[in-house]
């Protein structure tokens, strides 16, 4: 017969076995959802480069397993509910987290030059775990490129506001001076300053449409 402390002792040994066990083999504590998404436009008129720190595995130490990066137009608003993040478009090739605190970047290209979109991330862990939703910025294809002009800043105050289709109206159909740079009444790029123009604004500034696009200098 075994004595009661062998068998209370073998009792403690196995439980504290599955214990550790269990242990080494869950990862059950919550990912960090710190995680805060920017962007700028990259080098070329249709490339997008986003920068975040990298978050933990366990809470704010340890490095996750991967990431899951989506976006969609600006039209169709911010990326900041679970169904939003289900239909937004999923960028694949992301690259692997670093050490939490450590800054991550990714570039995204095909989008159109001058489009506007909403970016959102989510990362994961080994075990299973993903973040909530990191912020949703939207950013502009092209933004931070030198530009001779801008399509439909027709007052040559570099910004596209409602005056400036006020102003290209007028000079349509009132004889109003022409735009200071004349390209700039070309809104839509087809050759001629028209009605196709002002629609072009209008939709730009009140119904989502694609921002007017740059005349950018000729590459030597």
């Amino acid at each position: 017969m075994y004595s009661i402390r062998w068998l209370l002792a073998k009792f403690l040994w196995i439980a504290l076995f599955c214990f550790s066990f269990d242990f080494a083999i869950s990862d059950d504590k919550p990912i960090n959802n710190g995680m805060v998404l920017s962007g700028e436009s990259g080098k070329a008129p249709n490339l997008i480069l986003l920068k975040w720190t990298a978050p933990g595995d366990n809470g704010y130490i340890g490095q996750a397993a991967g990431y899951d990066l989506r976006y969609q137009p600006y039209i169709n608003g911010p990326i900041n509910t679970e169904a939003k993040w289900k239909t937004a478009i999923q960028v694949w090739g992301e690259p692997p987290p670093s050490q939490a605190g450590q800054r991550d970047s990714m570039t995204i290209d095909g989008l159109i030059y001058r489009g506007r979109y909403y970016f959102c991330l989510k990362t994961y862990d080994t075990g299973g775990n993903f973040s909530l939703l990191s912020n949703s910025p939207m950013i502009i294809v092209g933004d931070n490129i030198q530009c001779s002009y801008i399509r439909g800043d027709i007052n040559n105050n570099k910004e596209v506001t409602i005056i400036d289709a006020t102003y290209l109206i007028n000079f349509l159909y009132k004889n109003n001076p022409a735009p200071y740079i004349i390209e700039a009444g070309d809104v839509d790029g087809d050759g001629n300053i028209d009605i196709f123009d002002v629609t072009y604004l209008i939709n730009y500034l009140y119904k989502g449409g694609l921002i007017p696009a740059c005349n950018l200098p000729a590459v030597l």
